[in-house]
């Protein structure tokens, strides 16, 4: 087939036509996904904060503070621990010093 056959531009212009839309598809999808789920964890977020702040408002200053760090401690064991258990974090490496 040369280039100067009508056909060849053709099937060209249809192949690119259609990874431009499969391509536009796939961004539309992602973006629609993301963005479903920005507004659910942000939905989430405010419920959650009504949530702790019923608990909290009838509790001394002290408390919401202790209870924020014992919060972040608790996100710092599990991370770790899932970490050691999956062999990624700095307890696995301690075992097995670069050669």
């Amino acid at each position: 087939m040369s280039l100067a056959n009508p056909l060849f531009w053709t099937a060209l212009a249809k192949i690119i036509g259609v990874n431009v839309v499969l391509s536009g598809d796939n961004a539309v999808i992602g973006l629609a996904i993301s963005i479903s789920l920005v507004i659910l964890g942000a939905a989430l977020l405010v419920c959650e904060e009504r949530a702790i702040s019923m608990w909290t408002d009838t509790r001394p200053e002290s408390v919401k503070y202790l209870a924020a760090a014992l919060g972040a401690a608790a996100v710092v064991v599990v991370g770790q621990w899932l970490a050691r258990r999956a062999g990624t974090g700095p307890a696995a490496t301690e075992h097995h010093p670069a050669r």
